[in-house]
């Protein structure tokens, strides 16, 4: 799988290819997801001053922002085409520290079905830039001091 182009400003759009190089008799179906993992980091109530990894607890939820069937037409191998929309709205690429910061890692999803057997699967990662005039998330440290 591959996307066009891997970075990208939130409204834009993206194209992805996937390359099915062959479908077995279990293929039902598949789907491409445009979203982004955030990651917070919390701090636990008595952390051990002694292990930094231990000081904080960590929860991922995926967000998905626009999904597309891949076999609107019947199911072929071969290349298939996906334009998926950044929203204007979506939240910029942000990677922060392990303890302090919240992270947004926006991946493109290629899902195939298949009934009773694995699905296969494909990642590929993009950087979503905040459009001019609105600022990315801080991340990491104490907000700005005020004057």
């Amino acid at each position: 799988m591959s996307i066009q182009p891997r970075i990208v400003t939130a409204g834009e759009q993206i194209t992805c290819r996937v390359d099915i190089d062959r479908l077995d008799a279990k293929v039902r179906g598949g789907h491409v997801e445009l979203g982004y993992d955030k990651v917070i980091y919390l701090d636990k109530d008595d952390p051990d001053p002694d292990d930094a990894l231990d000081s904080s607890l960590e929860i991922t939820k995926w967000v998905c922002v626009e999904r597309v069937e891949l076999f609107s037409g019947g199911l072929e191998s071969g290349p298939h085409f996906v334009q998926l929309a950044v929203p204007a709205e979506a939240p910029a690429s942000a990677k922060g520290e392990r303890v302090r910061g919240d992270v947004v890692e926006w991946l493109v999803v290629a899902v195939i079905d298949r009934r009773r057997g694995r699905d296969a699967r494909a990642e590929a990662h993009l950087i979503v830039r905040a459009p001019p005039g609105r600022e990315a998330p801080r991340t990491t440290g104490s907000p700005p001091r005020p004057g």
